[in-house]
C-alpha cells in the first residue's frame, strides 16, 4: 500500500537491494595490477542474502492488512540486511589493497530503511489501536 510512509521506505529499501546486483562494492588489484571488481554475485552467500532481504522488503510491502506479521517479516529483513553489511565488510577488508566503491552505501541504506518502516509499521498499530479503544 504506497499511501503510507513505511511502503515508501520498504520500496527504497528494496530498489537498494536490487541496485547492488548491477554495481561493484569494492574494486582490488590483482597480481598484474589491474583492479578487479568485487560484485554481489561473485560469492553465493552475499547473493543469497541479498535476495533475502530484497525478497523480504517486497513481501512486507504487501502485509499491510496484518501488521504483526508485518512486522515479523520485516524485523527478519532486518536481520538479513544486517548480516549481508558485516558479510561485505568481512569481504571487503579481507582482501588487501582494497578499495570502497561509493555503491557500497547502497549496503547501509538498506538496513536504514527497513528500521524506518519498523517505526513507521509501529506507528500505523499504535493509531489503530488508539482508535479502536475510542471505539
Amino acid at each position: 500500500m504506497i499511501q503510507r510512509i513505511q511502503s515508501i521506505w520498504l520500496l527504497i529499501a528494496l530498489t537498494c537491494g536490487v541496485l547492488t546486483f548491477f554495481f561493484p562494492f569494492a574494486t582490488y588489484p590483482d597480481a598484474a595490477n589491474q583492479f578487479t571488481k568485487v560484485m554481489t554475485m561473485s560469492r553465493w552467500y552475499l547473493m543469497l542474502l541479498t535476495i533475502l532481504t530484497s525478497v523480504g522488503s517486497l513481501v512486507t510491502i504487501f502485509l499491510y492488512h496484518d501488521r504483526s506479521i508485518q512486522l515479523k517479516v520485516n524485523y527478519a529483513s532486518l536481520i538479513t540486511g544486517a548480516l549481508l553489511l558485516i558479510a561485505i565488510s568481512y569481504k571487503s577488508f579481507s582482501l588487501s589493497g582494497t578499495v570502497l566503491s561509493l555503491s557500497c552505501l547502497l549496503y547501509i541504506a538498506i538496513p536504514i530503511f527497513q528500521f524506518l518502516s519498523i517505526r513507521g509499521i509501529r506507528n500505523d498499530k499504535e493509531v489503530v489501536e488508539d482508535s479502536e479503544h475510542l471505539r
